[in-house]
């Protein structure tokens, strides 16, 4: 192998030992309930190569901020049972 192999070998193993790293601590952060800024820069990379996936999170966020149904009249007290 000659140098320029050597070193275009290492590049992709340090981009791809820092994916993985990014992805185990979003993981990670999902499980425990608290989400850092690694999810963001997840994120970016959606939004420039998959952006539908990038517009189903951002509707995600909204919905989780918005304030649950007030019941209205004539609704089951205890909804599927």
């Amino acid at each position: 192998m000659s140098k320029s192999e050597i070193i275009t070998v290492l590049v992709i193993a340090g981009v791809v030992a820092i994916l993985v790293w990014v992805w185990l601590r979003d993981r990670k952060a999902k499980k425990s309930g608290t989400h850092q800024a690694m999810s963001g820069m997840v994120g970016v990379f959606n939004e420039a190569f998959h952006p539908e996936a990038a517009r189903a999170a951002e509707i995600r966020e909204v919905q989780q901020e918005l304030p649950a149904e007030a019941p209205t009249p004539g609704d089951p007290l205890h909804p599927g049972r």
